[in-house]
């Protein structure tokens, strides 16, 4: 009967500290569960933060009004060197920087046909100047088409004129061929804006190796601005060792869109030429 008193009497000083125990482990049950978890999430926002904050002041934001200033400052000096150089590249670029009235022009069939003559005659007698042989047409016809683009052929035609004259500078012996290639045309952003035009033009010639030379030192210069698609060189006679026979594409590049009629927030990054095979 003791025994079982005795028993009661310690199961009773038992209750408190077991009431104890569990209330902490469910307390540490709850930390483990749900408040470790946000106190990490807590640290890792934390350190978010001020990764961010630090990049914030490298780029001189969240600081004073000065800063900012010197920023935008910064920022439209570049955007000026930038449209500067572009600009510079386009001059340099263009085939014909004179010529922009074609570009929004109404060029009829007959604007092209007097074009073409015209050109003709003035190639002829540069030509006979320089006392170098011109195949009997320039790789185009006045017969058009209705449905052709009488201002593409205008400037397909001044492609020509530009290349011809180029060789003709040369000190070549003949130029025995010459046809204008398709018009290329290059588009940027998700609209596809074209902006720019190429116009290739294939021409063959024999001469020296002097005067390839002199073609890779003249491209490039004030009104030449050519770039080459296609480049062929062959012996045609073991006889005449010295004399080469040269076949190339040149390509004339017409820039149609002025920097500010692009649409910028459209385009994604920049790109090249895809190459077109000529």
């Amino acid at each position: 009967m003791n025994i079982r008193q005795d028993y009661k009497k310690w199961f009773a000083r038992q209750q408190v500290p077991a009431v104890m125990l569990l209330a902490t482990g469910a307390i540490l049950l709850f930390s483990y569960s749900y408040l470790l978890p946000l106190n990490r999430k807590k640290r890792d926002l934390q350190r978010q933060n001020e990764q961010k904050w630090q990049e914030v002041l490298k780029q001189n934001y969240g600081r004073d009004e000065a800063s900012i200033s010197r920023r935008k400052d910064l920022e439209l000096q570049l955007h000026e060197k930038l449209r500067s150089e572009w600009a510079l590249f386009v001059e340099r670029s263009s085939a014909f920087p004179k010529n922009r009235r074609l570009l929004g022009a109404a060029v009829g069939h007959i604007d092209f046909k007097r074009e073409l003559y015209d050109t003709r005659q003035r190639l002829v007698r540069e030509a006979k100047r320089v006392s170098v042989a011109l195949p009997d047409n320039l790789g185009m016809t006045e017969q058009v088409a209705s449905d052709q683009d009488a201002r593409e052929l205008v400037l397909q035609l001044h492609a020509v004129e530009k290349v011809v004259r180029i060789v003709l500078e040369l000190d070549v012996n003949e130029i025995y061929r010459v046809k204008p290639l398709p018009r290329l045309e290059y588009a940027v952003g998700k609209a596809e804006v074209p902006y720019l035009e190429e116009y290739p033009v294939f021409i063959s010639f024999h001469g020296k190796m002097a005067a390839l030379n002199s073609l890779f030192d003249t491209l490039g210069h004030d009104g030449k601005a050519c770039f080459f698609r296609h480049l062929r060189i062959e012996k045609p006679d073991r006889h005449r060792q010295s004399i080469l026979d040269v076949s190339m594409v040149l390509s004339s590049f017409v820039f149609t869109k002025k920097l500010d009629e692009l649409p910028w927030p459209q385009i994604q990054r920049p790109g090249g030429l895809n190459p077109a095979g000529h």
